[in-house]
């Protein structure tokens, strides 16, 4: 499967995106143009936790700009289970009227995570299991 990746030039190219919507509000707020748009070929994120990953990751760092919640929920939680999750919680605003996603948190905490610590723009979130494990 592939999906169109929108470019933004240096150095703004965090905004990179595969949400058309989200390229196209963040051009409009900033006046920055989406430099180009590239056709990219997508992996399944289980197709990549089992290639790259036995039995789990340690750390899984998720940062697609407006795709977290999507690729998060994707992840089978049966067979992989990272001890701790980073991800984007924050909603791009060049105003300062980001938007924290709570519904990363509370999915998380529905698979047996907790959130450890908040950066305002990441959250990073620990197995409870584990946790208490390392803690006794």
């Amino acid at each position: 499967e592939k999906a169109d990746l929108y470019i933004f030039p240096h150095p703004y190219s965090g905004w990179n995106t595969f949400l058309k919507e989200e390229a196209e509000k963040r051009a409009k707020e900033t006046g920055i143009a989406i430099e180009k748009t590239q056709s990219i070929t997508l992996v399944h994120i289980n197709d990549l936790l089992r290639q790259y990953f036995h039995p789990h990751p340690n750390l899984l760092s998720i940062d697609v700009e407006g795709l977290d919640l999507a690729i998060l929920k994707s992840i089978d939680f049966a067979l992989y289970k990272p001890e701790c999750i980073c991800a984007e919680s924050i909603t791009f605003s060049m105003t300062n009227q980001e938007i924290k996603v709570n519904e990363i948190i509370d999915f998380l905490n529905s698979k047996g995570y907790f959130l450890f610590a908040d950066t305002h723009i990441n959250s990073i979130f620990c197995r409870s299991d584990v946790y208490k494990k390392k803690k006794e």
